[in-house]
């Protein structure tokens, strides 16, 4: 293949790809190509707006505008985008004019950073859509201030810019240097205020938390006051009791002081008897304690000893383990050593010996052989 084969085959291919390009261009400008998203918008006035003016997205050309149709009281733009454009899906959109002799054009936004976007089909209502004030709404505005400054906007009478001036004049004529002094002070006072505002809007929240916690204990709040309105009403009636109750009072204590000074001595004796008694008590709570426990046995075993229907004891008594036993004896002997020590010891030697011959063996051993056999 020669050279200028190779060439016109490339020239021929990129004639091509121009002609579907400017092709595609042209269906997309005039508003068929299938691709493109469509979106429509209401507005309050389309005043200047024509079809084939171009949309923008933060000011760079992305489509335009296709047709323009009345619905009731407002305006609908159908606008055709490039479909690479990504726009937020709550976006809105706005009419702007470059200049006074260039046609209006329509800006939409804001930038897209991610989340849902504009759909072809999709919708901006009146609600998100701004026109620009037309000549005439300027210029009946500027009228409107001027007829303010000059006479009230009836037009009927009122004080005048230049009078309104005049009288301020006046009242602050000779006023100047209070009113700069005023300025600065106030000036400075602004000063320590802006200093202190962590101070300030930490008070602040505190007192938010405050009320709130007040406006939660409302019902509390109201039932104490009224609990404590009336408990100080019955203090109030009952003033002359209360008063002689509280001499009462003095008077004992009066008294208590003078019993307490002229009885010192004899407080401290008792209660140091006293402390011995508990000390006592304390060393023995267990033995009271398990004399306590076994208490009612004892009692309810005393009260069924007496046979009520046959008259008589249904007690008997062992006279072998009792006094006249040797185990008696020892545990005898054993009680007067603990309350007379040494002593205790050499007169239970003489009272009781294990062979018998103590001052008290025989006639215990007397009287327990002298018992009449029947009786244990």
């Amino acid at each position: 293949m020669s050279r200028r084969t190779v060439l016109g085959v490339l020239a021929g291919a990129l004639v091509l790809a121009l002609a579907v390009s400017g092709a595609r261009l042209v269906g997309w400008l005039g508003g068929d190509d299938p691709e493109a998203l469509r979106v429509t918008a209401d507005f309050a006035d389309t005043t200047g707006v024509y079809v084939g003016n171009d949309v923008t997205y933060l000011g760079v050309e992305v489509g335009e505008i296709v047709e323009v149709e009345p619905r009731g009281t407002t305006m609908r733009v159908v606008m055709h985008l490039d479909p690479r454009t990504r726009v937020p899906e709550d976006a809105g959109a706005e009419i702007l004019q470059g200049s006074l002799v260039t046609d209006r054009f329509i800006e939409i936004g804001p930038a897209w950073d991610g989340g849902p976007t504009l759909a072809s089909g999709a919708h901006i209502d009146a609600a998100h859509t701004r026109s620009p004030a037309t000549v005439d709404e300027v210029a009946k505005a500027i009228d409107d201030l001027v007829l303010a400054l000059d006479a009230g906007l009836d037009g009927k009478g009122g004080a005048g810019l230049g009078e309104m001036l005049s009288t301020t004049a006046a009242a602050l004529e000779g006023n100047g240097a209070h009113l700069r002094r005023a300025l600065a002070e106030s000036r400075d006072a602004l000063e320590v205020v802006n200093a202190k505002e962590a101070d300030l809007t930490a008070v602040s929240e505190n007192l938010v938390e405050l009320v709130t916690t007040l406006g939660r204990r409302d019902k509390r709040i109201r039932d104490f006051t009224t609990a404590t309105a009336d408990t100080t009403a019955v203090l109030a009636d009952q003033r002359e009791e209360l008063v002689a109750t509280l001499d009462a009072l003095d008077e004992l204590t009066r008294l208590t002081n003078t019993i307490l000074t002229e009885n010192a001595e004899v407080l401290g004796d008792d209660l140091a008897g006293l402390a011995d008694v508990v000390g006592t008590v304390r060393e023995h709570q267990d033995s009271l304690a398990e004399a306590f426990d076994v208490m009612p046995t004892m009692a309810e075993n005393f009260a069924r000893a007496y046979d009520w229907d046959l008259g008589r004891l249904r007690v008997q008594f062992a006279f072998s383990a009792g006094p006249f036993s040797a185990a008696f004896r020892s545990h005898t002997c054993n009680v007067f050593a603990a309350m007379a020590g040494e002593l205790g010891t050499d007169m239970c030697g003489l009272l009781f010996t294990t062979d018998g011959r103590g001052l008290l063996d025989p006639l215990l051993d007397g009287i327990y052989d002298g018992l009449p056999g029947g009786i244990p």
